[in-house]
């Protein structure tokens, strides 16, 4: 399905929905990294999700991004995290004190065992993989589809993760590992996310847009080579299709 893609007309539709009008040029470029990773044949909801993730996680930026934990309030800590602050007085002091908020929330699990582990594996990556464990599970993935040398080791070097080829988090592909050969293999897409934090509004706004615009393009494709006209909400839930094809056909009709 990702070899079939008309990029240009993808780029037309996803700027409008879900990106709101407009994608900048590293927007852009985060998005063709995710594009060229994924396997030729990744169809559209496996890839769906892993962009819609991508997008929450970082913030919209598409790119590699290390976790903002510098709080400018104590309510706010509190929020995110309230039962390891009990009260506002319990997180004042973790106010624009990231490293020390970030030891205090992730240290002691999630693998997590050295004093500075919490700072050291936050959130970081496309898919903000947090803690040590999920460093130790993505660097063996990695390292089997060859997007690691054995040399490299995100255990090691965690800011590994901020290099946008590298789209690390828990491996979850069923892909198996590739074979030794000249050329660099293509790893899938892993999908994952953050430690404390749960994206309640991802799927109805973010993946689902996604999944439409990919859905309506590849069935648009396919029936393009084929030479004939198809039902492109064939084998999609009408009701979903109903509310959102009039605004992807507009898109794509833009110049």
């Amino acid at each position: 399905m990702v070899a079939s893609l008309d990029r240009a007309a993808f780029y037309v539709a996803v700027r409008k929905t879900p990106f709101g009008g407009s994608l900048s040029q590293k927007q852009v470029d985060g998005l063709n990294a995710l594009l060229d990773a994924c396997p030729p044949a990744m169809e559209t909801s496996p890839l769906a999700y892993c962009l819609a993730t991508t997008k929450w996680e970082t913030g919209h930026a598409m790119w590699p991004v290390s976790e903002n934990l510098n709080y400018s309030t104590a309510a706010r800590i509190r929020q995110v995290w309230p039962s390891r602050f009990p009260t506002e007085a319990s997180a004042q002091s973790y106010v624009r004190n990231p490293q020390s908020l970030a030891n205090k929330v992730y240290g002691g699990r999630l693998g997590n065992k050295l004093p500075n582990d919490g700072w050291d594996f936050r959130g970081m990556g496309d898919f903000q993989a947090t803690g040590r464990d999920n460093a130790r599970r993505a660097t063996g993935r990695l390292q089997d589809l060859a997007y690691l040398t054995k040399d490299q080791d995100l255990v090691v070097t965690p800011t590994l993760l901020l290099y946008p080829f590298i789209v690390a988090s828990h491996p979850r592909s069923t892909e198996p590992a590739p074979r030794p050969a000249q050329t660099r293999p293509r790893r899938p897409c892993s999908v994952g996310r953050a430690a404390d934090h749960q994206h309640l509004d991802l799927g109805r706004h973010h993946i689902e847009a996604l999944g439409h615009v990919l859905a309506y393009l590849v069935q648009g494709a396919r029936a393009a080579r084929a030479g004939g006209a198809v039902d492109v909400d064939e084998g999609l839930d009408p009701q979903q299709m109903g509310r959102q094809r009039p605004a992807v056909r507009t898109a794509l009709a833009d110049p």
